[in-house]
């Protein structure tokens, strides 16, 4: 592909990078209302969520990728009900000392592919936001890997360990363009 136009048409002409650059004070076309569908996607998600959970954890964690070492914090919202299906909010810090955060939406994979109760294997879509002075938006698929330890007091499901990692598209902010991200990590769930 050869752009022959000049850097502004260039800039309007890359897409959803630029129109969201500029709701956080940064260059490029576009405006704060590029966010609300993609905000009101989530908070619809995190609705139903919530209301249809019967299992909520805690997630801390530590991720560490292209964007850096982010630790954070998510919630784990299940439903066996409905279909095993999580509800993956989360909250992180960038390098840069800035909150970030994002959601996934994933499936339990672990009772079809025949792993044992105390195993979890989990993947769907991600979409997060690093708020860091070199990456901004990624958006790509997650995947976890769970594994239930037996509490002190006898009941098993309370507390898991686990890895988790990521791939996406990236945007590089200092570039103006998409990079592919990987992130790999660590977490601790704890039910509530």
């Amino acid at each position: 592909m050869t752009i022959t136009s000049c850097p502004a048409t260039a800039r309007r002409d890359a897409g959803w990078f630029t129109s969201r650059r500029s709701a956080f004070g940064r260059s490029g076309s576009g405006s704060a209302s590029t966010y609300r569908i993609p905000a009101l996607l989530c908070l619809a998600v995190l609705a139903t969520g919530a209301s249809a959970a019967e299992d909520i954890r805690l997630v801390p964690q530590l991720l560490f990728g292209t964007a850096g070492i982010e630790p954070g914090l998510a919630l784990e919202w299940r439903s066996w009900d409905m279909s095993p299906l999580v509800i993956r909010p989360e909250g992180l810090v960038s390098e840069d000392g800035r909150l970030g955060g994002g959601a996934a939406l994933l499936y339990d994979l672990a009772p079809s592919v025949g792993l044992s109760r105390r195993t979890a294997l989990a993947i769907g879509p991600r979409a997060v936001y690093h708020h860091a002075d070199d990456y901004g938006w990624e958006v790509g698929g997650l995947a976890t890997l769970g594994y239930t330890l037996d509490g002190a007091t006898g009941q098993s499901g309370h507390h898991v360990v686990g890895l988790l990692g990521a791939v996406g598209a990236v945007h590089d902010l200092r570039h103006d363009e998409a990079d592919v991200g990987v992130t790999g990590g660590l977490f601790y769930a704890y039910r509530l």
